[in-house]
């Protein structure tokens, strides 16, 4: 109790004795004096559990009343309401002053006995003496009548009661103005205690004879030099002896100053009260006492164990105040208590039985100290041994490992004696109540008339027996009387469906009701002064008969007496029951129980715990009061009888192997089995809500107000699904069937009901929201475990209910027996505060049997709720260091708490954290890990600091921060002022993974100091997410590209701490990386939220502690290379809505080499080489793979994507396949490698031909080159030791940042940059290639060997061919342009010749198949069919083909052969080809047929036009089309000027295409002609038309075609005479004075016309024909006949010494100018040699000249040449008669080949 004015929660614990027996539902009513206040939340409770023991070592079954009888409760049900005491029945309640306490007591009350129970009141703020006065207990029947009440107050000490004292202050207690001002402290002389930790611990004074010395301090007095009256109050069975011997002491030595003495003596009035009248003592002093008392054997049990101080008790003597008091517990007494044996059965002889020895003690014990039980002689006969089971509750357990046991006989007396002590080197055991528990205890042999004892007591030095010390006092303990054999007992178990009807209710806590049955050996036999037989009925510990518990048993008969109320019989058709012989009983009976005997029905049950003691009347009293020959019945021997009674279930399952036993007078049946609980395994079933706090429906939503709970349970009984699978059927369902329902299905259920103030979530149609049933523990992978939609349905009892959940079991999937299951939910507490009452709630299992409907109960168990406190202001908890990483330390937790009460002394604010995090993590115990407040200020300057206490539960690692309000000086309500937010940092560390859903919420608690601690407030903050950890990481690049932005394959394991379904792969760095198309390894799935560098894997099992492998294929790698930054996050679904395991930032996993870009690589022969260097020019080769062996440049321009820095390594190799020759490649000088980039600031281009465009190159250095050499030496590789790149060229700051960032890292040298990313180099080297296919690996390292770049070796060599034989060979030797020419072409394969299939010849350009128009400036592919060739590619296949030749000869006569492969794409179809080979021959030129072409090329004139040409005979030539110039006209003569034909040439489409386009042509045919040699000769006489001006440069063409118009010959660039502007010239002529005849001399004339004066001209040149002589022999036979022709005057004007021709010269001025001729026709006369034979040409020439020297129409001094036809008839030669006479026609053909002979050799030049 608390004595203080003004206290608000002060618990009082009243004891009364009922003086008549009251009927459940009846009141207690306790009336305060004015002032107290059991305001208008009455509060009722148990008392103290130390007033409920046993202190006497009562006899089995427990006296009820009397001195000895132990004090009840007022049960588990009550309610109280309150009222004021003075209120008139008229009046309305009131609203405050609650004076009155009205408990309604839902237990029967026995008259004579004990109670006690606690109530809470708020005391007054003032002391009156009517305190003393008006404290006063009633009693009220259930209709509000009183039935008893106090006399007078009720008593303050105990000791006072039934008397009154005349002294109110010694009545009933009243209030003090404060407590002590320092707390008082109570030392007892320990007395020879046996441990120090047993220093308080009083020995009862019979124990040693002695009282003990009390020492009493410090008494901190309010008053100051006044007299003051102290009481010091002992609890009842102390006694104050203050005279005895040393018996008071008024100081304490060494403890109170020297003037600090009481001088006063005691006085005891009354033995446990201590008087010190009129003391003084002064402020600010601390006093004491010594006195020594008595201390009883026993505690208190119907009055206060407490010890009270009062100061100023009697006020009003000296007009004080009632000062202070206070109030300490009483110690701990060192006796046996609570004592008590049980026996299961007390049968005689039973030797089965168990015996449980029940005790309290008061001391510790240690070494070699223990248990002694003693049997007294009616236990003789006892057998009873080692090892006892330490029965559970006890404080500690005895084995045989901490403990020594030893059953023996006592030396002299032979009775049985047990010694249990702790075994040497154990340590102290605690005291407290233990139990013990022996099996198979044999029971005296013969049945004895009264219980027997053990005396149970606690001894030191046991091992030493029997030289032992005592250490507590002993106690005696009566056994249950050993009886008789029963014949037969039990309890009668109907059917599953047929219990309920007969009222049975086997749920925990339920009213049960059990029928029973027994068969006597004997009949009964008892002197009739015994009025009542007992039946004594004993249950397992846990049952409950009510003490009065007759209106709860029926026996088995008929009801005799209708009118008895009380229905001793159950009627008919009792369990059992046979009405004639024939009947059959049901199969769970025993067998036939016959009617109770009449009148013999029970007239009294008593219950005591759980045994029941049934009265029934002794026959034998009833026959003496019987009525002569009046029958009265009797219990006969060998008949069954029956009843059944009414029992409280307890509230678990018994523990295995229960039993029952009963008790029939003297015969005592062998016990039974009890029946199975229909509860849940309560170890293991527990409900956990998260919130304590009431909801706010107007500011929170429904999702902010429904809070997580869990409810763990085991049921025991097993919950039936309706097509569960019973036993194996031979039975096949289709994919997707349903079982049918057998005969005896049975629906489960699994009910849930919260408390009517609490709510579920209901969604739509009633069904539950976030509910989920699985088994407990289940891992997320055991599917087996978990209940979907397929096997139960969660309804909630509609929105008017919807504080009842239930399962509906509704497949195969059952809940069974002995298995934990979870259901995880959201419920809504109420909206007003219920604290200190916390409603059960309810979880039930039931079954209906679906065929008939009936519905049965299976499991049951009430589970405490939550009591409800108001939220707080303000909590909040937040996350500032966003650490949320598993067994991570959160450096930054700031948490901010605000209440609306001002917070005072005393009061405790209690923060706990979730589940797992650690507070006070490796710092001392108590210490708040990094606890700081954030400012300057500091709200709690005086108040230690928080203290932080971290305890491992069965649950997991909890952990409470506290913090206790003491303000130095402060005034308890004046230290921190509502609404003030207080703030705080601290440190914690993050749980391994996050806390279930129930358990992951920082909660405050806000506790209201002083006696009577209370919550004021509560409040909840969800806590941020733990991310389990993931160990082991490993990322690994196991594709066969390696480089940046390459797609490749990576391997990523892992070791994750909690179990996960989904998991998101981040790889931030380098940028980049794509899993777009990412294949993951089965059964994992890339799902469709994958984008960019996020890749999501469904479908997995992320098994906790098991290595995760993932493969992943087709990654794009990301960008640049480096370092990789990967995050790994795992989720608990596939929503992603639960992360559960997280890895960020991973900065260990694998180094991204970066990508070299390898493009533009160009593998050159030296002569390609010398191509694009300008040294020779060369179309061909490179466009053609070069060949193998022969020295070769290859170049490549590079790029990287990361920084190379100075000293790493440059490394190019190649790679062919196995077997295959390398490139070889090569370092000689003049031949070493370069590698150089461009200076120029811009962007890198380059020409069509792939050369750079830069002017300004810079070759980069090398420290080193390395040749890399196989097995068989040959140089495959380099390795290039790169030297350090130009700084003030590098383009990239990011370059120059990141390669200074580099340095900056520990251990790393500061190197400048020796290659800069992005940018391109190129890089040559020389070698010689293979034909092998070849793949160019392009690495850099770092000067750790690490990869920094590479191409992954996927940078395809461009592949050398072996080099093919060709030979060309032209049928003809000269090859006339534009004709067609037959062509023999040998191919021969190279060694080594990789297979082909397609052959072709690369014509020069110009040269095309037959009747084919080259294309320009291009050359012609020809396909050469291996089909058509003759002999082998080995040995020389031969072709033989016709061609067109170009117009000209070749700067690049060569052919090529080209040796194809063709390669067939197997997904499109589309064909590539490429050249395997190639060869080259130097082919030959073309020669144009030799033509000479002769007219005067003058303005307007129709010339002349002559032409000699010859052709080979083989050519076959049929037509000479000539083709003149533009604004030139070929005509054909219209007299014949020749033996040919002559047509204007007109072309068609059915001709050649190279003939289609000819105009100006005409088409000679041609016949005849020279044959020499392998030529034959033509000559033609044809006319042209030449233009006025000479407007564009153009030639004469001529083509030999053969008879199917194909051209074999041609001259297509003759040039015509320069063109004369100015010269008007007629056409000269030829003519004779005489008809010529052959072989005789004839006078030619020849006339030349000038239409225009002539200058310039210097002489006029005349050419005879071949065979044709002049024969002037003087040279007055050269005549001009118009002397107007300014012939030479100072020289001779005739030049004739030719005889092929002849000049005229002109006059000729000194000063080198020649006459003008004038206008007009000149005529030259002389004599000419006529040929014997016609000549090849017979035209002759007239040439202008311009100087005298020319000599031929060809000569290089002439203005122009005309011929001239000989038109005129010839006359044959003269010859002899008889040749003329006889063979005429011989001659004419002898001369005609003569003719021809002479033709051709003049045409040769002969």
């Amino acid at each position: 109790s608390n004595l203080t004015a003004g206290a608000k929660f002060n618990f009082l614990t009243v004891f009364f004795q009922a003086t008549h027996p009251m009927p459940m539902y009846s009141y207690i009513v306790l009336d305060a004096p004015d002032g107290f206040d059991f305001t208008g939340n009455c509060t009722v409770g148990q008392a103290d559990p130390q007033y409920l023991q046993d202190w006497e070592g009562l006899a089995w079954g427990t006296e009820q009343i009397g001195p000895r009888s132990l004090t009840s409760s007022l049960g588990d049900e009550f309610s109280c309401s309150t009222d004021n005491w003075k209120r008139s029945v008229l009046a309305p309640p009131p609203e405050v002053n609650f004076t009155r306490a009205r408990i309604r007591v839902r237990r029967f009350l026995i008259a004579e006995k004990f109670y006690a129970f606690t109530i809470r009141v708020r005391n007054p703020q003032y002391f009156y003496s009517s305190q003393h006065d008006n404290w006063r207990l009633w009693v009220q029947s259930p209709e509000g009548y009183m039935v008893d009440g106090s006399k007078y107050t009720v008593q303050f000490n105990a000791a006072r009661i039934d008397t009154l004292p005349p002294d109110s202050k010694d009545r009933s207690w009243g209030i003090y103005k404060e407590k002590l001002r320092r707390d008082l402290v109570l030392e007892f002389d320990w007395g020879g205690a046996p441990s120090m930790s047993d220093s308080n611990l009083l020995a009862p004074y019979v124990l040693f004879a002695m009282t003990t010395k009390l020492t009493v301090f410090p008494i901190t007095p309010s008053s100051d030099g006044v007299p003051v009256f102290i009481r010091m109050m002992a609890p009842i069975g102390y006694t104050w002896v203050p005279d005895a011997v040393d018996g008071w002491l008024g100081y304490v030595p060494g403890k109170t100053c020297e003037v600090c003495i009481f001088y006063v003596f005691p006085e005891v009035k009354v033995f446990n009260e201590l008087l010190l009248d009129e003391a003084i003592m002064t402020v600010g002093l601390e006093y004491g006492f010594q006195v020594r008392i008595n201390v009883p054997t026993r505690a208190p049990s119907r009055s206060s164990n407490s010890f009270f101080l009062e100061i100023g008790y009697d006020p009003w003597n000296f007009n004080l105040d009632r000062m202070q008091a206070t109030q300490l517990p009483g110690p701990r007494l060192r006796i046996v208590y609570d004592a008590s044996v049980f026996s299961l059965c007390n049968m005689a002889g039973f030797g089965e039985n168990n015996l449980e020895f029940y005790l309290n003690i008061g001391s510790s014990l240690g070494a070699n100290e223990g248990f002694l039980f003693s049997g007294d002689e009616l236990t003789r006969g006892t057998l009873i041994s080692c090892w006892p089971m330490t029965l559970p509750g006890s404080p500690a357990e005895l084995t045989e490992f901490n403990a020594v046991c030893s059953s023996f006989v006592h030396q002299i007396s032979l009775l049985p004696m047990i010694s249990l002590y702790v075994a040497e080197g154990v340590g102290r055991l605690p005291a407290g109540k233990y139990g013990f528990r022996f099996y198979n205890v044999r029971n005296p042999l013969n049945a004895a008339t009264e219980m027997a004892y053990w005396k149970f007591a606690t001894h030191g030095r046991l091992n030493e027996y029997p030289l032992h010390t005592v250490l507590d006092y002993p106690k005696d303990v009566p056994t249950p009387q050993v009886l008789g054999i029963m014949r037969e007992s039990g309890m009668l178990h109907p059917a599953e469906f047929e219990a309920p009807l007969l009222g049975r209710d086997d749920a925990p806590l339920r009213t049960n009701l059990l029928s029973f049955y027994f068969k006597l050996l004997k009949s009964p036999e008892f002197p009739p002064s015994m009025t009542h037989i007992t039946i004594a009925l004993r249950g397992p510990s846990g049952y409950f008969f009510e003490e009065d518990c007759l209106q709860g048993l029926q026996v088995f008969g008929p009801i005799h007496e209708p009118s008895d109320t009380r229905n001793k019989s159950i009627g008919d058709g009792w369990p059992c029951q046979q009405k004639n012989r024939r009947d059959s009983v049901a199969e769970w009976c025993p067998g036939p129980i016959v009617e109770w005997p009449r009148n013999l029905e029970p007239s009294a049950c008593l219950g005591i715990g759980n045994t029941a003691k049934i009265s029934v009347p002794n026959s034998a009293q009833r026959e003496r009061e019987a009525v002569k020959d009046e029958v009265v019945p009797r219990f006969e021997n060998e008949t069954m009888f029956g009843f059944r009674i009414q029992v409280r279930n307890p509230p678990s399952q018994s523990e295995a192997g229960a039993m029952w036993a009963m008790d029939f007078g003297a015969e005592a049946g062998r016990p039974f089995s009890s029946l199975q609980i229909q509860t849940f395994h309560t170890d293991v079933t527990n409900l956990r809500i998260t919130s304590c706090v009431v909801v706010n429906p107007i500011f929170q939503t429904e999702a902010e107000m429904n809070m997580p709970f869990r409810l763990d349970f085991v049921p025991y009984t097993t919950v039936p699904a309706p097509r569960m699978v019973t036993e194996v059927v031979d039975r096949r369902l289709q994919s997707g069937g349903v079982a049918p329902l057998e005969p005896d299905a049975e629906e489960g259920y699994i009910v849930l009901l919260t408390p009517e103030t609490f709510s579920f979530p209901v969604g739509d149609y009633d069904n539950c929201e976030d509910a989920v049933l699985e088994q407990k523990g289940r891992k997320p992978w055991e599917e087996d475990g978990y209940f979907g939609f397929n096997d139960i349905k969660c309804k909630i009892d509609g929105k008017d209910f919807p504080n009842r959940m239930n399962f509906t079991l509704l497949h195969q999937k059952t809940v069974n027996s002995g298995t934990a299951y979870t259901v995880l939910g959201r419920v809504k507490n109420p909206n007003f505060r219920t604290w200190p009452d916390a409603d059960m709630w309810l979880l039930e299992t039931f079954k209906r049997f679906i065929a008939t409907q009936q519905l049965l109960r299976l499991d049951s168990v009430t589970l405490p709720g939550v009591a409800t406190v108001s939220p707080s202001s303000k909590f909040y908890v937040i996350n500032d260091s966003g650490e949320n990483t598993g067994n991570a330390k959160v450096v930054a937790v700031n948490i901010t708490m605000q209440f609306r009460d001002r917070l005072r002394n005393g009061d405790r604010i209690l923060i706990t954290p979730p589940l797992g995090f650690n507070m006070n993590f490796n710092v001392p115990w108590g210490t708040c890990l990094d606890f700081r407040w954030p400012t300057s200020y500091i709200p709690l300057v005086d108040s230690p600091p928080p203290t932080c206490k971290c305890n491992q539960t069965d649950i997991g690692l909890q952990c409470r921060m506290e913090f206790l309000i003491d303000e130095a000086g402060a005034d308890r309500d004046a230290v921190v002022l509502g609404e003030t937010p207080l703030q705080f940092l601290m440190s914690v560390i993050n749980p391994p993974s996050q806390p279930d859903q129930v358990y992951d919420w920082w909660k405050i608690e806000l506790w209201a100091g002083g006696p009577e601690p209370r919550p004021l407030y509560a409040d909840i903050q969800a806590s941020w997410p733990v991310y389990g950890a993931l160990d082991n990481i490993s990322t690994v690049l196991v594709g066969n590209q390696n480089r940046a932005g390459a797609t490749s394959d990576l391997q990523i394991s892992f070791v994750p701490t909690a179990w996960a379904s989904t998991a998101e792969i981040i790889l931030d760095e380098p940028s980049g990386f794509d899993f777009t198309n990412c294949r993951p390894n089965a059964p994992l799935r890339r799902d469709e939220r994958t984008i960019g560098n996020r890749l999501i894997l469904a479908d997995g099992r992320f098994l906790p502690g098991e290595t995760v492998q993932l493969s992943l294929s087709l990654v794009e790698l990301g960008n640049g290379g480096g370092p990789t930054r990967i995050s790994i996050r795992l989720f608990y679904d596939i929503q992603m809505t639960r992360e559960v395991a997280r890895r960020i930032n991973f900065l260990q996993g694998f180094r991204l080499p970066g990508a070299v870009v390898a493009d533009k690589q160009k593998l050159w022969s030296m002569p390609v080489v010398k191509h694009w260097t300008g040294e020779v020019q060369d179309s061909v080769s490179p466009l053609l793979p070069c060949h193998s062996s022969e020295l070769t440049r290859l170049e490549i321009f590079i790029s990287i994507s990361r920084f190379v820095m100075e000293g790493d390594i440059l490394l190019v190799k190649n790679e062919v396949p196995f077997g295959e020759r390398p490139f070889e490649l090569t370092k000689e000088s003049g031949y070493e490698p370069t590698l150089e980039a461009c200076l120029d600031f811009a962007t890198d281009a380059f020409h069509d031909n792939g050369s750079w465009q830069c002017e300004h190159i810079r070759p980069l250095n090398f420290s080193d080159i390395i040749m890399l050499r196989n097995s068989i030496g040959i140089a495959e590789g380099m390795r290039i030791i790169l030297a350090e790149f130009p700084q003030n060229q590098i383009r990239s700051k990011e370059a120059i940042a990141a390669a200074a960032a580099l340095a900056t890292s520990p251990g790393v040298k500061n190197r400048p940059l020796a290659l800069e990313p992005d940018r391109t180099f190129r890089l040559r080297y020389w070698l010689r290639p293979s034909t092998a296919p070849v793949n160019w690996h392009l690495i850099t390292e770092d000067i750790s060997g690490f990869v920094s770049n590479t191409n992954d070796g996927l940078t395809v060599g461009i592949t050398a061919v072996p080099e093919m034989s060709l030979t060309v060979v032209s049928d003809v030797a000269r090859n006339p342009p534009q004709s067609a020419v037959y062509v023999l072409i040998t191919v021969k394969s190279a060694a080594g010749q990789p297979p082909f299939s397609k052959l072709q010849l690369l014509l020069p350009y110009g040269f095309a198949p037959n009747s084919v128009i080259p294309p320009t400036g291009q050359r012609m592919l020809l396909k050469l069919d291996m089909d058509e060739g003759k002999g082998t590619l080995e040995d020389g296949m031969t072709f033989y083909t016709r061609v067109m030749t170009p117009a000209e000869t070749n700067i690049d006569p060569r052919w090529f052969v080209l040796a194809k492969a063709i390669m067939v794409d197997e997904i499109t179809g589309d064909e590539t080809e490429r050249v395997v080979g190639w060869g080259y021959n130097n082919g030959f030129g073309v020669a144009p047929c030799p033509v000479t072409l002769s007219f005067g090329n003058v303005p307007s004139l129709t010339a002349w036009l002559a032409i000699q040409f010859y052709i080979p005979t083989i050519a076959g030539g049929k037509f000479a089309l000539i083709s003149a110039p533009q604004n030139y006209e070929v005509i054909c003569p219209e007299t014949p000027m020749m033996n040919m034909a002559c047509t204007v040439f007109v072309p068609d489409g059915d001709m050649p295409v190279n003939l289609q386009q000819l105009v100006r042509t005409v088409n000679v045919s041609l016949s005849g002609g020279n044959q020499e040699g392998d030529n034959t000769l033509f000559s033609l006489m044809l006319s042209v038309q030449t233009p006025e001006t000479y407007l564009t440069y153009d030639v004469w063409r001529m083509r030999i075609v053969d008879a199917g118009l194909v051209v074999v010959d041609s001259a297509i660039d003759i040039l015509p005479p320069d063109f004369q502007t100015g010269l008007e010239v007629g056409n000269p002529g030829l003519s004779w004075l005489e008809k010529p005849q052959m072989g005789e001399v004839s006078v030619a004339v020849v006339e030349v016309s000038f239409n225009r004066r002539m200058k310039d001209m210097w002489a006029v040149l005349i050419s005879l024909p071949e065979k044709y002589r002049h024969d002037i022999q003087h040279k007055n036979q050269l005549k001009n006949v118009n002397k107007q022709f300014p012939v030479a005057i100072d020289l001779e004007w005739r030049v004739f010494t030719n005889l092929r021709w002849l000049r005229i010269l002109v006059a000729v001025s000194q000063t080198g100018t020649a006459s003008i001729v004038p206008t007009g026709t000149y005529q030259w006369q002389f004599p000419v040699m006529v040929a014997m034979t016609p000549p090849f040409a017979t035209e002759w020439y007239v040439t202008l000249c311009q100087d005298y020297g020319c000599t031929s129409p060809a000569s290089a001094n002439t203005i122009a040449s005309f011929p001239v036809p000989n038109t005129a008839p010839q006359l044959p030669p003269v010859s002899l008669q008889a040749s003329l006479t006889s063979s005429s026609q011989s001659w004419c053909g002898l001369s005609l080949m003569m003719w021809l002979a002479v033709t051709c050799a003049s045409s040769l030049g002969v």
